[in-house]
């Protein structure tokens, strides 16, 4: 593997440039074997980020990455009464580009507009010894854009109106012919209209939203929100803040979740789109408060969602094709998600400092009276940072994270897992480092 990255530039205009690719090989019980339980991959990433200071009150920054993924999986199929040898190769490329700028005036507030372009395929290949058995292909693309106005201030208020709009289109075939209903390709469209206010009253700032989405699928809805926030200086030194919230989510499914079918044959499952799903809403609350000293911070945040028509994937009724497993996505009538957020930063000297973070999750379906798939109730990291000698940095870094259920129609459980890093940083000068 290889990773590099350039910037450079003047005040009123900066580049950064920056590549990396992966090679791995894979990994095989015995040299002989034609299965290869670890896939052979290579992935690649190119980077580029264009900076303009067009004018003080004019600034764009312009963003395009390009990624490029190829895998191929050796696996056996067993027809008596000997075993057949398979292989399924893929190639995956997603190009994506961006534009943001911004423009403040003087007395009539600020606008800011930002438009992104993306562009998803793939294509697989199964293959039975010799023999072509599956030619997949698959497309998605992905236009967005969108324009806010900040107001000017106003009797501590600022005010901010904004429309978003976005496109997405869907095409996959197999062998040539088209795994979608009508046309072989499907489509839709959301726009978004949202509002939201500032108040600024002394020690406290409330914030006060809304926002109307209309789907070409699934018509219209409306969500509010509505936040507060105190803060005060605390010994001297220090601040504290208390915030609470209250929002409404609305998520329409995605032409992946309906429509697309994800093929990992080779490791004996596929995900297929469920065109019946319904958009998913929720009402979230959040209380929080953050404590600050110079040298010391300490973050807290309990919340609750409650959610209808939950969108995640259906294990309970997968099927099985030719000794492969088909799931498929849906909705969960009624779920709850609440907890607790915490963490921690302390330097306790100018070269040490520490950071704490946990995480506690009690999610669970109403309907069926059992704990949500792939939610672990207890997650916990920590990072140790130290600034030694002759310009080295040495980080240390530690993840925690339980069991948690993986079907939802029975009592399998993913057993609890750990991690620990370490990271070695030397800069060499001002402009190159090594890790």
């Amino acid at each position: 593997s290889f990773q590099v990255q350039v910037e450079g530039g003047t005040p009123a205009l900066r580049m950064r440039l920056a590549a990396d690719q992966i090679n791995d090989d894979g990994f095989k019980l015995h040299p002989q074997d034609w299965a290869q339980p670890g896939d052979r991959s290579r992935r690649q990433q190119y980077a580029a980020e264009l900076n303009w200071q067009a004018a003080p009150a004019l600034s764009v920054q312009l963003n395009h990455n390009r990624y490029q993924e190829d895998d191929e999986s050796r696996y056996e199929y067993y027809a008596a009464p000997a075993y057949i040898d398979q292989r399924r190769t893929e190639d995956i490329e997603r190009i994506r580009s961006s534009v943001d700028a911004g423009y403040v005036w003087q007395h009539a507030g600020a606008l800011s507009v930002s438009a992104l372009d993306e562009r998803y395929s793939s294509h697989s290949v199964s293959h039975s010894q010799a023999a072509v058995v599956t030619d997949r292909r698959a497309h998605i693309d992905q236009q967005q854009w969108s324009v806010q106005w900040d107001a000017p201030r106003w009797k501590k208020q600022l005010l901010s109106i904004g429309i978003e709009q976005r496109h997405e289109s869907l095409r996959q075939q197999s062998n040539g012919q088209s795994e979608l209903q009508g046309a072989g390709e499907v489509r839709r469209r959301g726009d978004d209209v949202f509002v939201q206010n500032h108040i600024k009253l002394g020690q406290h700032s409330i914030l006060a939203g809304l926002r109307a989405q209309n789907d070409s699928d699934f018509g219209g809805h409306v969500a509010p929100k509505l936040a507060w926030r105190w803060g005060r200086a605390w010994h001297q030194d220090g601040q504290i803040h208390l915030r609470a919230s209250f929002g409404g989510g609305y998520r329409v499914p995605n032409l992946k979740e309906r429509h697309y079918l994800f093929d990992h044959s080779a490791l004996g499952y596929q995900v297929v789109g469920n065109p019946a799903l319904q958009p998913e809403s929720s009402s979230s609350w959040q209380l929080g408060a953050t404590a600050q000293r110079p040298g010391l911070e300490f973050h807290a945040n309990v919340f609750r969602n409650d959610v209808e028509d939950l969108i995640q994937t259906d294990l309970d009724n997968a099927q099985v094709l030719n000794g492969v497993a088909l799931y498929s996505y849906a909705n969960i009538a009624r779920a709850r998600t609440q907890g607790l957020e915490t963490s921690a930063r302390w330097r306790f000297t100018p070269l040490w400092s520490l950071q704490l973070a946990y995480t506690y999750t009690d999610a669970q379906d109403l309907n069926a009276g059992r704990s949500l798939t792939r939610r672990p109730r207890h997650m916990a990291r920590m990072g140790l940072d130290w600034d030694a000698p002759l310009d080295l940095q040495v980080s240390l870094r530690g993840r925690y994270q339980s069991d948690e259920r993986v079907d939802a129609d029975s009592t399998t459980r993913s057993p609890y897992w750990a991690t620990v890093d370490l990271k070695l940083n030397h800069a060499l000068d001002n402009r190159l480092s090594v890790f």
